[in-house]
């Protein structure tokens, strides 16, 4: 665990939720469940979606995660088409599929350098043109202004190259002997892209960096698949505190919603971003994913089997949260996820 994900959850253990109520015994019975499967990262081959080649295909999983948030527009109120969609031939993509479908289908197979991205962001126009899809892309502003910040410092610092920032993190997700790693990089080198994602409250600060530590996590999943050199400190990793991790562990029946939040995310109402109800569910999941995972490895352990990151784990749960269709989602209008 990284020195961040540490100081969120100490802070979890510190403040006296108001909203959300996690059963830590429903997380022990569900993660001792399933603690003996077989657990694998995605591989990110996704034909016309992302690149085959690992050098293009790490630059465009950088400059998705520069814009990798909120694709669920405020209205209507059902989610399958609020969720922003695009075409690719006979399929329908949502969410951050069409997201990097957008990419793909102006960059193909290239690697995507900080110039092409100064030249498509030159005017909003044009921005709204690249994001267009069967409905509207959300916040396209933000998307613009985190796109052309990130390709300036990228220009100034890196080459304008995505991939020279995986080479000087040394195939590290964090810090080692003073030398930073990628997150570092990421949070230190483009501030306003992928520092924002933390909040302060009066018990300590709560630090999420949910794409800046989802960049390395994709990067590993195709590196495991295709001989690109892996991560060598995925066991450090934190959580990817989004949307569907906590539905999930609602589905459950490890997270209680307070009866206003409940209602507010059953009527598709907006949490305020850093609000006090927003803030504790996401808090609430990197506490619950650290300890569900601790319960799974000592189990792992018991039985002689290796132990598996909180990548294998988030993977698990995305993928439940997604399934779920008896709640949406909380909304949040946020650049951070």
């Amino acid at each position: 665990m990284n020195r961040f994900t540490e100081a969120t959850v100490a802070l979890w253990e510190k403040i006296e939720p108001k909203f959300v109520t996690v059963n830590a015994d429903r997380l022990k019975t569900i993660a001792a469940a399933n603690a003996l499967g077989d657990f694998t990262l995605p591989s990110w081959e996704a034909p016309g979606i992302l690149p085959r080649d690992g050098h293009a295909f790490t630059t465009h999983v950088f400059w998705h995660n520069t814009v990798n948030f909120s694709y669920t527009n405020r209205l209507p109120r059902d989610e399958e088409k609020a969720t922003f969609r695009k075409k690719m031939g006979n399929k329908t993509l949502k969410g951050s599929f069409a997201m990097a479908r957008c990419f793909y289908a102006a960059f193909g197979e290239k690697p995507i350098y900080a110039d092409d991205i100064i030249a498509l962001t030159d005017s909003s126009d044009r921005m709204k043109k690249f994001f267009s899809g069967l409905n509207t892309m959300p916040l396209i502003k933000e998307r613009r202004a985190n796109l052309r910040s990130a390709a300036f410092a990228l220009k100034k610092g890196f080459g304008g190259d995505p991939w020279n920032i995986v080479v000087e993190g040394g195939w590290r997700a964090f810090a080692k002997n003073g030398k930073p790693g990628i997150v570092d990089i990421l949070i230190g080198h483009f501030p306003s892209v992928f520092a924002n994602d933390k909040m302060k409250m009066k018990q300590g600060t709560a630090f999420f960096y949910k794409r800046a530590q989802l960049f390395v996590l994709q990067y590993e999943g195709r590196a495991l698949a295709s001989g690109l050199r892996p991560i060598s400190d995925m066991n450090t990793m934190g959580p990817i505190a989004d949307y569907e991790l906590p539905r999930s562990y609602r589905h459950d029946g490890v997270f209680r919603y307070q009866k206003s939040l409940e209602t507010a995310i059953r009527e598709r109402r907006p949490l305020r971003p850093g609000s006090r109800a927003e803030t504790e569910i996401r808090l609430a999941t990197v506490w619950s994913q650290v300890r569900e995972l601790e319960t799974m490895n000592a189990l792992r352990k018991k039985h002689g089997l290796r132990p598996i990151h909180l990548g294998h784990l988030d993977h698990i749960r995305w993928k439940k949260g997604r399934a779920v269709k008896t709640m949406p989602h909380h909304l949040c209008f946020s650049t951070n996820y």
